[in-house]
């Protein structure tokens, strides 16, 4: 992504609470028996890759399917292409 991209959307960036994984979500889709996947960002300098995996074991079941990206914590934004490919790839 280009510097003046990257500059406009970090623009848009909000300031999230420090104790948001504390909170109970009832009405989340993780627990829908649909396919699910869940995408490890192992370059993440905001959520390690042991955090990312205890926030998952919070909800994974076998509907399921984890995949992983060396990138950092946005994939949507620094790697679209590959995370779309990655999405599509079948699942559990």
């Amino acid at each position: 992504m280009e510097a003046s991209a990257q500059k406009h959307w970090f623009s848009k960036f909000e300031w999230q609470r420090n104790d948001f994984t504390a909170e109970t979500v009832p009405d989340a889709p993780w627990h829908l028996s649909i396919p699910k996947t869940y995408i490890i960002t192992t370059d993440d300098k905001t959520a390690t890759v042991e955090f990312q995996f205890q926030m998952l074991q919070r909800v994974i079941d076998n509907t399921w399917s984890v995949k992983s990206i060396k990138t950092g914590h946005e994939p949507f934004l620094s790697q679209p292409a590959n995370l779309a490919k990655v999405l599509l790839q079948p699942t559990v």
